[in-house]
């Protein structure tokens, strides 16, 4: 038994491929064969088309041929596929009743093993403490701050509860950068050095919709979360000066 394989051609018909197959096949006594084709689409963009040819008699011979063509569309038709594919979507999702909460976080704030010492409240901490300097640019603008603490309850809140889908904000603080650095510097006992402004972005946001809906109540607040860095730097060893 043998298999071989043609290269394939450019012809939609099935008669004009078995025609090109005259040098392949001879007709012979005690000889005979068939053919078989299959054509399909792939994804309405690709026309595919395949033929086996069996030869038989004496010996087995199959010859595999295959076309493959692309089908160009016009940009109307891409848009109409994609509106079509869309609306499969969001029929499956509601059919399924995909339900979700989402919560967006100020920058979470805490005692890690990996602590990130380049984000602003962690540098201000370990600069007061192993400098003696809390350095300040852009005071004015917000930044929300989120503590590990209150994290993981409000995610306990979220699980307890039966709301079922929703977008809420979530930050233990939201106070100037300026605000930052004066309760940093009135527990470490660092003066403030003020450098001049750079471009940057504002962020102002409230918790107020969650606490609403969960009925929670932040246990943290500005001062909790800057002591709470100032134990675990001293725990470490120090702060900038030390590393």
């Amino acid at each position: 038994m043998s298999v071989s394989s043609t290269r394939p051609m450019i012809s939609a018909e099935p008669g004009a491929i078995l025609a090109t197959m005259l040098d392949v096949l001879h007709a012979q006594e005690g000889q005979y064969f068939g053919a078989i084709g299959l054509r399909f689409t792939l994804f309405e963009t690709i026309d595919c088309f395949a033929l086996a040819v069996v030869q038989g008699g004496r010996d087995l011979e199959i010859t595999l041929l295959g076309l493959v063509g692309e089908i160009l569309i016009s940009a109307v038709q891409r848009k109409q596929a994609e509106l079509a594919l869309h609306d499969s979507q969001l029929q499956l999702a509601q059919s399924q009743k995909l339900e979700a909460v989402c919560l967006r976080f100020g920058t979470v704030n805490g005692p890690s093993t990996r602590l990130r010492g380049e984000l602003m409240l962690n540098k201000m901490v370990s600069d007061g403490l192993g400098l003696g300097t809390v350095t300040v640019r852009n005071g004015r603008v917000w930044r929300p701050i989120l503590s590990i603490d209150d994290l993981v309850q409000a995610l306990v809140a979220v699980i307890d509860s039966d709301c079922k889908s929703g977008i809420f904000n979530l930050c233990s603080v939201n106070l100037t950068i300026r605000e930052y650095a004066n309760a940093v510097a009135h527990l470490t006992g660092a003066r403030i050095e003020v450098l001049a402004d750079t471009p940057t972005y504002n962020f102002i946001m409230s918790s107020q919709k969650f606490c609403d809906t969960f009925g929670f109540e932040f246990t943290t607040n500005l001062y909790t979360i800057v002591e709470t860095l100032i134990e675990f730097y001293r725990e470490q060893g120090g702060g900038a000066a030390a590393n």
